[in-house]
């Protein structure tokens, strides 16, 4: 088994995943206001980021709900309002706002 990183090198990942576009500020913000940790943060950001590399930041509300680890969440319907979201009515994109 290997090491478990510590929040600090989650963090210094995060931010390598995302192109720097997630930080500690950010991940901050995320674990205020939501039930995720570091290390579920960095989980997230790889999955998110290695499956769509061109949308720089952006996915739908839909995308969102259907990451497995969102999908069979009991609190599914409340996972938007944890997220800093920006909805544009023309293609139903969801930005995270950092």
């Amino acid at each position: 088994m290997g090491c478990k990183m510590s929040n600090k090198e989650y963090i210094d990942e995060i931010k390598k995943i995302s192109k720097n576009l997630v930080d500690q500020r950010v991940v901050e913000i995320i674990m205020i206001n939501t039930f995720l940790t570091e290390e579920d943060i960095y989980f997230l950001a790889k999955k998110f980021f290695s499956s769509n590399p061109n949308r720089e930041g952006m996915i739908s509300l839909e995308e969102l709900l259907e990451i497995k680890e969102f999908k069979f969440c009991p609190f599914r319907k409340f996972l938007p309002y944890g997220f800093d979201l920006e909805h544009k009515p023309d293609n139903n994109m969801v930005i995270i706002v950092y």
